[in-house]
């Protein structure tokens, strides 16, 4: 399943990232597909997962805050994402 994140802010504002893979990490760490040198965003810090046709985000208890659509994710939780 190819499913794609649109940046939101920075630079690349609009700007589609292809995810072409079951699960893409984001953080600092450089065994993340996505990363990033903000100081609120830690070594492994959230994952995108595709399973069963649909796509979650998953924070990863880096210590710092997952947001999705502005609003903070519990630590460790799972949520369904949506176009």
């Amino acid at each position: 399943m190819k499913y794609y994140l649109i940046a939101a802010n920075g630079k690349r504002r609009g700007f589609p990232i292809p995810i072409g893979t079951d699960l893409f990490l984001i953080g600092q760490d450089e065994t993340c597909q996505l990363r990033s040198p903000h100081p609120d965003v830690g070594p492994q810090h959230a994952a995108v997962v595709a399973r069963e046709r649909k796509v979650y985000v998953r924070d990863l208890g880096s210590g710092f805050a997952t947001l999705v659509n502005g609003e903070p994710m519990p630590p460790s939780a799972e949520w369904p994402l949506h176009k």
